[in-house]
Formats: structure tokens, sequence, C-alpha cells
């Protein structure tokens, strides 16, 4: 991977945990869950399913 290829990947990732830690701050704003392991933050599939699965908690408390 040469330089330029590796900042490129470098600021990718930076934009994903910083739309991702945005995404936490909201979620544990409205208090329905805490953040997710690291596990699960660096992995965007995972991080994903964790995201729905919020959505729902949080659709099913305020029906």
């Amino acid at each position: 991977m040469n330089e330029d290829d590796f900042l490129l990947e470098a600021a990718g990732w930076a934009g994903y945990y910083e739309n991702a830690n945005e995404i936490i701050r909201q979620i544990a704003a409205a208090n329905v869950a805490e953040a997710p392991s690291r596990e699960i933050m660096n992995n965007p599939q995972e991080f994903h399913d964790w995201v729905e699965q919020c959505k729902q908690i949080h659709a099913a408390r305020n029906r």
C-alpha cells in the first residue's frame, strides 16, 4: 500500500469513527443504550446492526 492509499483509507476510517461517535452520542442521550464495545465499533456491519437494534428499542419505548 503506498502512502496516498494509506492516507485515503485512514481518512475514510476517521470519517466513519466521527459519524459513529455522533450516532452513539445521540443514542446515549436518548437513554436507549450505552456505547457499543470496540469490537462492534471496528466492524461497520456489526455497528450498523447495533444501530438498527437501538432504533427498534427506541421505537418500542415510544409506542
